[in-house]
């Protein structure tokens, strides 16, 4: 397998990353939204917060990735080790 078709890969698995977190974003805001109700306790509530501010993280690094994946693979840069 060449390093071409490696990063092709690659790239690949980070839109499949990306499109999967974007599918399940709004189930997190909506867990974050409900954990605003006041019916649970301040821990139970940061813990929710902290897993919904988790996806949109994830979905940054994943479009980075795929990005830089893209120009590397285009030739603009050579980027292959930071994708990796």
């Amino acid at each position: 397998m060449s390093e071409r078709d490696a990063l092709g890969v690659e790239i690949a698995a980070a839109l499949g990353i990306l499109g999967l977190l974007l599918v399940f974003l709004p189930l997190f805001v909506q867990a974050a939204v409900r954990a605003g109700g006041g019916r649970e306790t301040q821990k139970e509530r940061r813990a929710r917060v902290l897993q919904a501010s988790g996806v949109p993280v994830l979905i940054a690094m994943a479009a980075a990735d795929a990005t830089l994946g893209l120009v590397t693979l285009w030739g603009k840069q050579d980027l292959g080790a930071a994708t990796g």
